[in-house]
């Protein structure tokens, strides 16, 4: 009995001509999923993440998911 997936996003900054840097997030320790692992800004796309105006790609409320749990 697995738990079933839910659609998530991660941002990446790429910082063309520069050395390589990179912005990580320690998750707490508490976390329901992988306590204590850095990672990539991200997270779970929320309801309201694919209500905003767009050109009807469908990819939309990842899109935004991304850019909101960043600037979180």
């Amino acid at each position: 009995m697995g738990v079933p997936p839910r659609l998530a996003a991660s941002m990446v900054l790429v910082n063309e001509g520069q050395p390589a840097r990179f912005l990580w997030a320690r998750r707490t320790d508490d976390a329901p999923s992988m306590p204590g692992f850095h990672v990539f800004p991200g997270g779970l796309v929320e309801a309201g993440d694919a209500s905003l105006p767009h050109d009807g790609g469908d990819d939309i409320g990842a899109r935004v998911a991304a850019l909101r749990e960043l600037l979180e």
